[in-house]
């Protein structure tokens, strides 16, 4: 059987039917993953294949029914597909992805990469992005008596290759500006434990931090901080001689104010004061 061939207009006709060309990046859902290749549904139109060799490690959990960005290599092939690229899209999709979580308000993982005395340096795809110091949560936030720029920097470091829970706080890609929040991402987390707090609850946790107003102590996904005037019945000159980090204490919720937990130590000691 001998197949007609089209003439121009017909050629460029259809051609102008085609919403994508070669060098498009285009969103394409997921119809079925095999080892050697994706296939996808290409704008309702057309079936596309991502090769294994276009496939990208930083989106390896793709499945059916997905949506995700692709960049098109060959708009249609011998046999009628669209040969698409998820490696050579991966830049834009990162793009798309904080511009969603921005306007949605998401969490996402970021990578610590490297610190300095402002923050962290961190890394989401092949981008990098800021955690400044004051969008640290409660918990990793660097307690320094005196505030000692080379002490918080130390304490810092300690994050270097640890994955971070955050939300996108500023992104700006004409600027090259992406700034995440740590603090932001934790919220909810803090919402959801202060609501299963009591005054007058006596818990265990550890202490995560020793500063001059007093001690800051882990009770579970939260810290909450014992005022030095609530540490004891006696008058304490230095707090440091009495605890340190990672000590077990237990502790009685006095207050809650919001997201702020306040402890007690000395109220599960006797009152040396009330039999006299």
């Amino acid at each position: 059987m001998v197949t007609k061939p089209i003439t121009i207009e017909e050629a460029e006709e259809k051609i102008a039917l085609v919403p994508f060309h070669q060098g498009d990046l285009i969103e394409v859902i997921v119809l079925h993953v095999a080892k050697n290749r994706i296939l996808v549904d290409v704008c309702g139109l057309n079936l596309g294949i991502i090769p294994m060799k276009e496939m990208s490690p930083a989106i390896a959990d793709l499945k059916p029914g997905d949506k995700t960005l692709a960049y098109v290599l060959v708009q249609e092939n011998d046999d009628g597909y669209v040969i698409l690229s998820l490696r050579r899209a991966d830049k834009e999709r990162v793009y798309k992805t904080l511009q969603d979580k921005l306007e949605t308000g998401e969490s996402l993982q970021v990578m610590v990469k490297e610190a300095n005395r402002g923050g962290l340096l961190v890394t989401y795809g092949d981008l990098e992005g800021f955690i400044p110091l004051s969008q640290l949560s409660a918990s990793h936030y660097p307690r320094v008596p005196g505030g000692n720029p080379q002490e918080i920097f130390k304490k810092l470091q300690h994050f270097i290759g640890q994955p971070l829970t955050v939300k996108v706080l500023n992104f700006d890609r004409a600027q090259n500006k992406l700034i995440f929040s740590e603090k932001a991402a934790g919220d909810k987390i803090l919402e959801e434990k202060v609501k299963t707090l009591k005054i007058g609850q006596k818990i265990k946790g550890k202490v995560t931090g020793v500063v001059d107003f007093g001690v800051f102590v882990d009770i579970g996904e939260m810290e909450g901080l014992v005022h030095i005037s609530e540490v004891s019945w006696e008058r304490i000159a230095d707090l440091k001689k009495l605890y340190k980090t990672g000590d077990e204490v237990e502790v009685e919720i006095i207050a809650i104010e919001g997201l702020r937990v306040s402890l007690s130590i000395k109220r599960l000691q006797p009152d040396p004061w009330q039999d006299k």
